[in-house]
């Protein structure tokens, strides 16, 4: 407001360009460990939502772009997924919206245990549909819906998600630490920072490396072993 009035020449200075902004702390997102990440998809296979886990972990989707995927963007022959939408909402209503970049727009192979979980998934969802008869609403044809069809709104996805990791003995994170642990997981398999910016659908990939991703415990033991079997031979002799 004050920058506009100066401008508009309402007043001769603008004041508040002399404050200081304090420094907002930074949280450090910790994704979940590789075997974290092996024990919730095996414990989310019977779960209704699993095939959501496992899509995000598999292709590290962002939440709202996970709940915006439709069936006309998943490919189980090919064995791929296009991301064009995300899931929004305004007033009480859900439709889809583009990402939040061009980058975000992007196709990504999908692993196998991806596509198996998809197929079971609309398997599933046939059925619901078949149950809730003229109840059935989704318009958007969405996968990740209701048991009615209708779009998942984001907090009750990670109300559960919560709840599941309690049941489960697990970490208690949020679904966005599902995303870093894709990138960490991808990074510690040895697959190109560029790569890794593509899969996650990042315009830099500075991005990528700086912010998504993370070395678990067991990469750093790997770099120290590394560094072992190049030097430790001759550390501590003489020639």
């Amino acid at each position: 407001a004050l920058t506009d009035a100066e401008r508009l020449d309402l007043i001769g200075r603008n004041v508040a360009r002399l404050a200081r902004s304090p420094a907002l702390p930074k949280r450090e997102v910790e994704p979940f460990t590789g075997d974290h990440a092996r024990l919730i998809l095996q414990a989310a296979t019977g779960e209704r939502l699993g095939a959501y886990l496992t899509v995000v972990v598999a292709v590290g989707l962002r939440a709202s772009e996970g709940l915006g995927l439709s069936w006309r963007d998943v490919d189980l022959e090919g064995g791929t997924l296009t991301v064009t939408h995300q899931l929004a909402q305004r007033d009480g209503e859900f439709f889809l919206e583009e990402p939040k970049s061009a980058a975000s727009c992007r196709t990504v192979a999908l692993p196998r245990f991806a596509v198996d979980a998809l197929r079971t998934r609309r398997i599933r969802q046939y059925e619901e549909k078949l149950e809730a008869g003229e109840a059935w609403a989704n318009d958007l044809d969405l996968v990740f819906t209701t048991e009615q069809g209708r779009p998942l709104h984001r907090r009750n996805v990670l109300r559960w998600f919560q709840g599941f990791l309690r049941r489960e003995g697990l970490p208690v994170k949020g679904i966005k630490e599902l995303r870093h642990t894709a990138a960490s997981l991808l990074h510690a398999q040895g697959l190109s920072d560029r790569a890794i910016m593509e899969v996650l659908g990042h315009s830099d990939v500075r991005v990528t490396m700086n912010i998504y991703t993370h070395i678990f415990d067991e990469g750093k033991r790997g770099a120290a072993d590394r560094m072992d079997e190049a030097l430790g031979s001759g550390v501590g002799r003489r020639a």
